[in-house]
């Protein structure tokens, strides 16, 4: 059986932000994120801890290598391996696994195909509860503890630009990448 790390990324003030001269809410150490929080018109600190706190200069690079490739490594060895985002909207949850093609899912996608020569994959966005499948029109998948996703479209891939120009029916309604291999 397999652990679960929990890792926290404080995004920097967006620019909006800074020209209204928010205030930073938000302090980071190694492992611990401490959040100004007003109740009642007292505001008092909040602490939670992880396994790795990476603060506003951290790199998409260092993201990647201190979190996602050992779970590529473990995938390589025969393990089964998630990488998910969770947050609330605007905390940056996109740009840590997109990016500019430099967030997580290429540098996972780029590493495992250094690695492999084909793969298949399906592309699933999950967001409110609901599994829609990124590589075809079926919005309303189930997700079962023996066989995965049931349903997903699943395409074979040879190469890493393959797994990024492949067309998918939803490309007109929204920009997302493949997700899973």
């Amino acid at each position: 059986m397999g652990s679960i790390d929990v890792y926290a990324r404080v995004r920097p003030l967006l620019q909006r932000e800074l020209h209204e001269e928010a205030p930073r809410v938000v302090q980071t150490t190694d492992d611990v994120v401490a959040v100004q929080v007003e109740t009642d018109g007292t505001l008092r600190e909040r602490r939670f801890r992880f396994q790795r706190v990476f603060g506003e200069a951290t790199s998409q690079a260092q993201v990647f290598t201190e979190c996602a490739l050992p779970l590529v490594d473990a995938v390589m060895n025969g393990a089964s391996a998630c990488c998910l985002s969770y947050g609330q909207t605007g905390t940056g949850k996109t740009h840590t696994m997109l990016g500019a093609m430099d967030g997580l899912i290429p540098r996972c996608m780029g590493a495992l195909f250094e690695r492999i020569d084909a793969a298949r994959v399906s592309y699933v966005e999950i967001h409110n509860e609901r599994v829609a499948d990124l590589l075809s029109d079926r919005q309303s998948l189930d997700i079962r503890d023996d066989c995965g996703v049931v349903g997903a479209e699943v395409v074979d891939v040879s190469s890493f630009c393959l797994l990024y120009t492949s067309p998918s029916p939803r490309d007109k309604r929204q920009s997302r990448m493949p997700s899973s291999a």
